[in-house]
């Protein structure tokens, strides 16, 4: 049996200022980069046969730098690509409340058909992540994957692998460069 790890890109400015960032190509702060050199030693004892990225910066500058300790090389996959979050990338959730009433802000991020405008919802999202998770499928199951992702990404991944309620959904949160591990 194989292992799908999950780890979460390295912090960047728009996690410290807690924005929206969805499909906004951000790149990784000075923490970010240290997270992710430590995440490189901290997985350096753990077998990774595969690592497979996001094709955003945030996610591939991290998994570069894991791929460089484990010396495996880093292949994209769009499918796992942060959600769109239309209108509301790169503002605060505040900002979103002020600016688009009419859309309750963050509740409209959590409803399955609802999408923010000129975003993806919920239902599209985690039909792209399940193609995602079946092009991982057709890999070897007896070997270690590493996906390099995004904190909605890994969530969703959750709720399809682990089968968690809608209402549980939300209370899952991977921190900056924290891992989760599934059996596959």
């Amino acid at each position: 049996m194989g292992r799908l790890l999950i780890l979460r890109h390295g912090e960047t400015d728009y996690n410290r200022q807690g924005r929206y960032q969805g499909s906004t190509d951000t790149e990784l702060n000075e923490e970010g980069l240290i997270q992710a050199r430590q995440a490189a030693v901290d997985l350096k004892q753990t077998p990774i046969d595969r690592i497979i990225s996001s094709p955003l910066k945030r996610a591939l500058d991290t998994a570069r730098i894991i791929a460089e300790a484990a010396e495996v090389e880093v292949e994209t996959i769009a499918e796992f690509a942060e959600r769109n979050m239309g209108v509301f990338e790169g503002m605060t959730r505040d900002e979103i409340v002020a600016r688009y009433p009419e859309y309750n802000g963050w509740m409209v991020t959590r409803q399955i058909y609802a999408a923010p405008p000129q975003g993806e919802s919920l239902l599209d999202f985690s039909i792209r992540l399940t193609k995602g998770l079946d092009i991982l499928r057709g890999y070897d199951c007896q070997k270690n994957i590493l996906l390099v992702c995004h904190g909605g990404v890994a969530r969703s991944i959750h709720g399809i692998l682990r089968r968690v309620s809608d209402e549980h959904l939300f209370s899952y949160n991977l921190q900056n460069c924290e891992t989760d591990i599934y059996e596959w």
